[in-house]
């Protein structure tokens, strides 16, 4: 069933903001709203944006970009075979053109001991 509220805001943001992001999961905006944050929409033209990964769901990461911001970062923007990002690691996301630079720079306990992280 469609949430009829939920495609009227979608409709409406889409409308003034040609940039703004599908409707996030549920437990993105739960997180969301759990740590304070607004999820803005990003510069995909040309942005810089950097923080650490505070939520994750099947589709999407959760980064603090700033503070009381968020942005979201869809799996599919990222390269194939590239590092993904885990939760607590921090990340520098380079925006140009539409395409997505990711460098992962990764939290203390998501180091394993002896290995290398796969990719």
């Amino acid at each position: 069933m469609i949430d009829l509220d939920k495609a009227r805001v979608a409709l409406m943001l889409a409308t003034l903001n040609p940039d703004f992001l599908p409707p996030y999961s549920e437990f993105l905006l739960q997180q969301t709203k759990k740590l304070d944050l607004v999820i803005e929409a990003m510069n995909w033209t040309s942005g810089t944006y950097s923080g650490p990964v505070v939520g994750q769901d099947d589709q999407a990461w959760l980064i603090k970009i700033g503070a009381g911001r968020a942005g979201v970062l869809s799996f599919d923007k990222i390269e194939e075979g590239a590092v993904a990002p885990r939760l607590g690691d921090n990340i520098l996301l380079t925006l140009t053109r539409g395409l997505a630079q990711v460098v992962v720079l990764q939290s203390p306990k998501n180091i394993p001991t002896n290995e290398t992280r796969p990719e």
